[in-house]
């Protein structure tokens, strides 16, 4: 199932109007590996479930000619490991939920993400290691074309790449390379975002996505 945006995300800028970079949006959280789901980090050796967030994060700089990143970063600090296990998986439960449900909701709502969304031409979330964030239908709401990578997700929904959103292989060497294509290809670019727009409109809403999941039901 697709997820839903909310009503105010709506497109309100003309394309032509907007900065032709890409605008960066999330959170990611960096843990000790102590704190890590064993399966996980065995898998994937990393430390954070919203890898390519990081990846933008950190390399800001470099890509300040293709983005602007509003990326926020949250850390969670070590911990004894004979600490008995309950009570710390207690413990960190509530720091989840205070960095996301407080801190992180604050500082997401403390400026006008539609705006935001409709100040620029192109939108990059950061997935998750197997999903997307809500964000990417927020930002294609929005009018922007959406640079996500290739998961099965985006096809298990209908989306296409090329038509409704721009694919790159999650590196940041291909993703810059993609946005400095677009760049200079605006009417491809402007295509790309309405067909995405387009898709959300009928694809992403409250009433489409029940009946898809009564029928899957039935």
């Amino acid at each position: 199932m697709s997820f839903v945006p909310q009503e105010r995300f709506k497109s309100t800028k003309l394309f032509s109007e907007r900065k032709n970079k890409c605008v960066a949006t999330g959170t990611f959280i960096e843990f000790p590996t102590n704190l890590m789901d064993k399966q996980f980090y065995e898998l994937y050796k990393i430390n954070t479930y919203q890898p390519m967030r990081g990846e933008i994060y950190k390399n800001e700089k470099l890509l300040s000619e293709y983005i602007d990143s509003h990326i926020n970063r949250q850390t969670e600090e070590e911990r004894p490991e004979k600490k008995e296990k309950i009570k710390r998986g207690v413990r960190f439960l509530r720091k989840l939920h205070r960095l996301f449900f407080i801190k992180t909701k604050k500082k997401y709502l403390s400026f006008d993400i539609v705006k935001l969304y409709n100040s620029y031409k192109m939108g990059v979330i950061g997935e998750e290691t197997e999903l997307p964030g809500i964000g990417f239908v927020e930002c294609m709401a929005c009018g922007c074309a959406y640079i996500g990578q290739n998961l099965p997700f985006y096809k298990d929904i209908g989306m296409i790449p090329g038509k409704h959103f721009i694919q790159y292989d999650g590196t940041i060497k291909d993703l810059k390379k993609k946005i400095s294509y677009y760049q200079n290809h605006p009417k491809e670019l402007e295509k790309i975002a309405k067909e995405g727009n387009k898709f959300v409109k009928e694809n992403c809403n409250y009433k489409y996505v029940i009946e898809k999941l009564l029928k899957e039901i039935k």
